[in-house]
Order: C-alpha cells, then structure tokens, then sequence
C-alpha cells in the first residue's frame, strides 16, 4: 500500500481509499484502472503475438527439415549422373597411411569403425548391384534410396583425422556412385531391349569391379599393417 496526497485537503491518505477520511472527498480511481488495463491488455497482446510468432517457427521446423533433406538427395542424385569414370586419384597412398599411423596421426577406432561399417556396406551394395543386372530385375528407386542413406553416413566421417578415412571414403562414393548410375543406364537399355548396350554396360560396371577388388587388396594389406603394428604397441 502507497500514500497520495488527497486532491481536496493535501493530507496523506492510502493509495487503495475510497474517500479522504478527512475531508470526505471522493478519490476518482478511473486514470489508474484504466492503466492497469491498458497494460495488461497491451502484455496480454504481446503474448498472442509471441505465441504465434512462435507457432509459425516451430511448425515450420519440420518443413524447413524436410526441404534440406530432400534438397541433400537432390544434390547427391545430380551427382551420381555426373561422376567420373576414371579411378579417384586421391592422392593419399597406402604409404602414407602407414608413415601418418607410425607418427601417431590416425584414429585407430575411427578407421576400424569405417572399415567395418561404410566399406563393409559398400561392398554389399556393389554385389547387389551385379546381382541386379544379371537378374535383370533392378529397382532403381531402392537402390537410389540405399545409395543416399550410405553417402549421408559418411558424412559423419568426412572430419575425421585419418588419410585411411578421407581415401576410403573417396573411393567408397564412387563405387556406389557410378554404380548405381550404370544400373540406370542398364535398366534402361534393357527397356529398349539394346543388347548391344547392355554388354557395353556390363563390361564397365566389371571394370569398375576390378579396380575396386584391386584397390580393396591394398587396403587388405594396408589394414594387415595396421593391426600388427597395434599388436606390437600393446
């Protein structure tokens, strides 16, 4: 409770009086509960407004989520109809994987997780391709979908501190990249019923094997090396 000052008398009266109990005078309260009003009815508009503002963003959250993600797809399917033919040189060698091990720079865990995880199901989804193609039955929008999930995966390794994983994860994503293109390329010349066509494709996709199981030999050894120097550590 405050004091005020009676408009009539000037003598102290408390703030929440009706009437000055020295003169009698009416103490008119309007101005004051129309302020009170005023503000709450302004705070209580601030708060509808937040509220919505809020709605909109959280509603949106979902939206704006699912936008990337398709737009991630987008990017990574343009891809795979671009990707070059010719082996990655990724400049990394199986000899420098071994010097950066020996000077300390590899993350044995992360390596044995990629290897174990991201090559492992690369290997897969290239038999599933060739399975595809000499089955003659290839469902291009479950290979696509499998493709994407695995090049997201690898996302979560692109920062890793390893040459054995920047290589690996190059090399990885062109297997499936131009594989997956090729099964495009047959699917649809096996629509067309372009024989010729379908053997030149063929003929790639081993290639692309070939270099892959020559390039998996290296990687055999490199990671032979690498559990026999963490033998030796322990």
């Amino acid at each position: 409770m405050a004091l005020i000052n009676c408009p009539e008398c000037g003598k102290e009266i408390s703030d929440l009086a009706k009437y000055c109990p020295n003169c009698g005078f009416q103490i008119k309260r309007e101005e004051k509960d129309f302020r009170k009003k005023l503000v709450l009815m302004l705070g209580l508009a601030f708060i509808i407004v937040f509220g919505v503002i809020l709605f909109i963003v959280v509603g949106n959250l979902p939206y704006n989520a699912q936008n990337a993600e398709e737009k991630r797809r987008d990017k990574y399917l343009e891809e795979i109809d671009t990707v070059s033919e010719t082996f990655p040189d990724t400049g990394i060698t199986f000899y420098d994987i071994r010097l950066a091990l020996l000077q300390g720079q590899e993350d044995i865990k992360a390596m044995t997780k990629y290897a174990e995880d991201i090559t492992t199901r690369t290997n897969d989804l290239v038999v599933e391709f060739q399975n595809a193609m000499i089955d003659e039955d290839i469902n291009i929008p479950v290979l696509e979908n499998k493709v994407i999930d695995l090049l997201m995966d690898m996302e979560k390794y692109e920062q890793a501190n390893s040459l054995f994983i920047k290589r690996q994860i190059q090399t990885d994503t062109w297997v499936i990249k131009l594989g997956l293109r090729y099964c495009k390329q047959y699917k649809l010349a096996q629509e067309e019923k372009n024989d010729v066509e379908i053997v030149v494709i063929m003929l790639k996709f081993l290639d692309v094997t070939d270099k892959r199981l020559s390039d998996s030999e290296e990687m055999r050894k490199a990671f032979e090396d690498i559990e026999d120097y963490i033998d030796n550590r322990s």
